[in-house]
């Protein structure tokens, strides 16, 4: 399964957590279709703040003053 490379959007991405859940259950010849609506990359931020992460609001902070330099 390749679980990288790909932002969902938060109204999708419910249907990635479940996909996940069920593919151990399933055949190697079993096709898994996920439809994916949106995009996540705009969602960063909400989530981000959710989780209340002190490295990412570091990391935001620090691209902030590199662009205004």
């Amino acid at each position: 399964i390749k679980k990288e490379g790909l932002i969902p959007a938060l109204e999708s991405a419910h249907a990635f957590v479940q996909a996940f859940k069920e593919a151990p259950k399933l055949s190697k010849e079993d096709i898994i279709l996920i439809n994916q609506s949106g995009r996540g990359d705009k969602d960063i931020f909400t989530v981000a703040d959710a989780f209340d992460d002190p490295g990412w609001k570091e990391f935001i902070k620090k691209k902030a003053e590199e662009y205004n330099a």
